[in-house]
């Protein structure tokens, strides 16, 4: 079985350990030299963390990361594990981590710094921007190629692709469906917001303006199963369906 399928991880904002940091060494009775030694360590310390044990136990693998990230550094969807690598979005390139490594450590792939999050893919993971600029790292070529020239609308939120190879990309002005990897789109809701996403057993949900979506056509038709509070927050797939929240 591989470990990884059951590896947790946390994403720490730098600004917010190094702060915590900061406070309690300032609070100890260390002297200044062993201020000075744990100053001299570097900055990439306490920005991600994994468990293979079920979160009983935590280790530190930022080592190899740059030391001088800041909180906004990190982007909102910036950061993506699966069984193969970790996938970290920091300043002006994409970090990954391989997850089989004998030991913790990260390589930067650089590329235009406009897409500031990420989310997986059949193919390979996505790399874009609000104001719609694509990139994808195809498994098999391990390179980040232009994607979506076609797609000409922004204020992007979110790219997913279900199992059967469907892509969908929510956006400010509703939910847009591609079923030929992005030669053409067809926009499939219209009323607000779409941006989250997950599919289990041929069942997609969403986050929205409105509530929580649902659909068992591929994404064809959508109903809105939760409306109370109005705005969709988060939906998960759990064991034996889906759990959401709702403002």
């Amino acid at each position: 079985m591989n470990i990884y399928s059951l590896t947790i991880l946390l994403l720490f904002h730098f600004s917010f350990a190094f702060d915590q940091a900061f406070k309690i060494g300032a609070s100890s009775t260390n002297t200044d030299s062993q201020l000075k030694q744990k100053s001299d360590r570097g900055l990439s310390e306490n920005i991600v963390f994994r468990s293979v044990d079920g979160g009983q136990s935590w280790q530190d693998i930022s080592k190899g990361l740059p030391e001088n990230l800041k909180g906004d550094d990190f982007a909102r969807d910036g950061f993506f594990a699966n069984d193969s690598a970790l996938y970290l979005r920091a300043g002006n390139g994409i970090y990954y981590s391989k997850s089989n490594a004998a030991a913790p450590g990260w390589k930067k792939e650089l590329f235009s710094d406009k897409q500031g999050s990420i989310a997986p893919g059949k193919s390979g993971i996505f790399a874009y921007s609000y104001d719609g600029d694509f990139l994808q790292r195809k498994n098999t070529m391990g390179v980040w190629l232009p994607m979506f020239a076609e797609f000409k609308e922004n204020e992007i939120r979110n790219i997913f692709e279900t199992a059967g190879g469907t892509t969908f990309i929510g956006s400010d002005k509703g939910l847009f469906k591609s079923t030929d990897g992005g030669n053409t789109w067809k926009q499939v809701r219209s009323r607000g917001w779409v941006m989250n996403l997950v599919e289990s057993n041929g069942v997609l949900l969403a986050t929205s303006q409105r509530g929580i979506l649902r659909s068992t056509d591929d994404g064809e038709n959508w109903d809105l199963v939760i409306s109370e509070g109005g705005v969709g927050i988060a939906v998960e797939r759990i064991e034996g369906g889906f759990a959401a929240i709702a403002y």
